[in-house]
């Protein structure tokens, strides 16, 4: 699951990945909340009871038992870090794809805002220069995309966007 996980990351589903990675996060947590008190009993019995109830010869197998448990503790220690790792790839990625939309909203805010300012100036009731000519409307739209072009090549020229 944790590479299914972890290949649909850098696929560009990571949105799609949050609900599983929280998923496979509690199967973890569970399945380390079950292995854990058993270790211990084991490693108790191991300590006061198995030499006095089983005979030298089964000893060597109750270790193992032991040892298996432990090996899927360490499993399970790595498999939680690793799935902690995927959550904050994950949350990496979103977050970046969250920075990319935000960035290209801002450009085009600023790329509007001259447009409005301009319209909202002459749209007002007051005198103000070259208003009354014959080409006043198309002298304001050239300058609307004048301005407006010279911004973009600006945010293009930035590297930003």
């Amino acid at each position: 699951k944790l590479d299914e996980i972890e290949d649909a990351l850098f696929e560009g589903r990571a949105k799609d990945m949050v609900r599983q990675i929280s998923n496979t996060k509690q199967e973890i947590i569970a399945y380390r909340k079950i292995i854990s008190p058993e270790l211990s009993t084991l490693r108790v019995l191991e300590a006061k009871t198995a030499s006095r109830f089983l005979p030298g010869t089964l000893e060597v197998y109750y270790d193992d038992v032991i040892d298996a448990g432990q090996r899927i503790w360490d499993l399970l220690e790595n498999y939680k870090e690793v799935v902690e790792a995927l959550e904050d790839t994950s949350e990496t990625v979103v977050q970046h794809d969250l920075n990319d939309t935000l960035l290209l909203l801002t450009v085009l805010n600023a790329l509007v805002l001259p447009m409005t300012f301009i319209t909202g100036l002459f749209g007002m009731n007051v005198p103000l220069p070259f208003q009354e000519g014959r080409h006043a409307f198309w002298i304001i739209v050239a300058l609307i995309v004048g301005v407006v072009g010279g911004f973009a090549l600006w945010f293009k020229r930035s590297k930003r966007f």
